[in-house]
């Protein structure tokens, strides 16, 4: 990117996860175009768990298994093969592919400036709701 870049709208791409290769590190995409090597990516669970709707004490609690929205990790693009991608980093989190698990390209700026509102693309039930994006240097708002 440029010295200063003017940011605006939809900054990030988005595909979802289907499956971990066998090798860490190696996931499977719906969709890899847009995504680069070298490119920083965040792995991130939207979905997962169950939650109790008894009309009891036990509303709202977690039924059996551990909740996994929210888990996510940081890594970077080693290599692109198709709709196959391999991560610098193996992941730190176990994930449940069957949920909503995607992957979130975040753009990287030195400095720059937001000239219209920043969102995500909107959640669909599978990919979107998530903005994310690295500044090294000054972010004007």
């Amino acid at each position: 990117m440029s010295a200063q870049d003017t940011i605006g709208g939809i900054v990030n791409i988005y595909t979802r996860v289907l499956a971990q290769g066998d090798c860490p590190g190696v996931l499977t995409v719906a969709d890899a175009a847009g995504f680069e090597v070298g490119q920083t990516v965040l792995v991130i669970s939207m979905q997962g768990g169950v939650i109790r709707q008894d009309d009891d004490a036990s509303f709202g609690q977690l039924a059996g298994a551990e909740l996994s929205a929210g888990l996510y990790d940081w890594s970077s693009i080693r290599f692109l093969n198709g709709n196959e991608i391999t991560l610098a980093h193996s992941l730190s989190n176990g994930y449940d592919f069957s949920q909503a698990v995607q992957l979130v390209g975040i753009p990287h700026f030195q400095d720059a400036v937001v000239t219209e509102e920043l969102t995500p693309l909107p959640w669909d039930g599978t990919i979107g709701g998530v903005l994310a994006l690295e500044v090294m240097g000054k972010l004007s708002l």
